[in-house]
C-alpha cells in the first residue's frame, strides 16, 4: 500500500480462512473503514494514512485448540 506521498506503509497481516469476514468484524469492532475487499485479501484502516491491517487467505489455517490434541503442539 502506498501513502498519498508515495512512501510505503506497513501494517499487520492476519491469516484467516475468511479474510473478508474477519476484516468486517474488526472494522465494526474498531469503527474503522474497509480499505478494500477482494476474495483473498481485505484491508481495514483507521484512516488513509493508517494504522491498518490486512487479512489474507489461509486455506490451511487450523484454529488453536486447548488442550492440544495428542501429537499437536500447544498454541
Amino acid at each position: 500500500m502506498r501513502s498519498r506521498t508515495g512512501g510505503m506503509q506497513w501494517g499487520t497481516s492476519i491469516e484467516s480462512p475468511n479474510p473478508s469476514g474477519l476484516a468486517r468484524f474488526y472494522a465494526e469492532l474498531l469503527d474503522w473503514h474497509m480499505g478494500h475487499d477482494e476474495p483473498a485479501t481485505a484491508m481495514v484502516a483507521a484512516s488513509p494514512q493508517g494504522p491498518f491491517f490486512v487479512a489474507r487467505q489461509a486455506d490451511a489455517y487450523r484454529p488453536p485448540v486447548w488442550p492440544p490434541a495428542d501429537g499437536d503442539n500447544a498454541p
